[in-house]
């Protein structure tokens, strides 16, 4: 698909920060408008396989953690937020109210994060 130079242009640093990790130092405004398409899509497609990269990265990352707290849970014969409130407390990540302060940080630091996330938070907060 072709799209205007300056559509190009205006998109090329979000687009390249979540390509390749962060935002570009070049001037591209002197590229031709067949280069800075090409370009774009390049772009989209390395973008598109960073996502799917992370995804993977964040399954793997909850498989690990949960059987975690699996073997919590059936080791000292205590629940699942037991489990969890250990666990944070083993990362050094326990606050009073853990479960709505520090739950989103403590999953991060797992490797946990979006849906997964949000599942998991909202299973320990109800």
């Amino acid at each position: 698909m072709m799209y205007s130079k300056e559509s190009i242009l205006a998109c090329l640093s979000d687009l390249h920060k979540d390509a390749r990790g962060f935002r570009p130092r070049e001037d591209y405004s002197n590229l031709s408008k067949k280069e800075l398409n090409e370009f774009y899509n390049q772009l989209i497609t390395e973008s598109d396989s960073a996502i799917e990269e992370e995804k993977v990265q964040v399954l793997k990352s909850l498989v690990v953690w949960e059987a975690r707290i699996k073997g919590y849970m059936e080791q000292f014969d205590i629940d699942y937020k037991c489990a969890v409130r250990w666990d944070m407390q083993a990362e050094n990540s326990d606050e009073e109210d853990y479960y709505s302060k520090d739950i989103g940080y403590y999953l991060y630091n797992q490797g946990i994060s979006g849906i997964e996330a949000n599942k998991i938070e909202k299973e320990l907060t109800v």
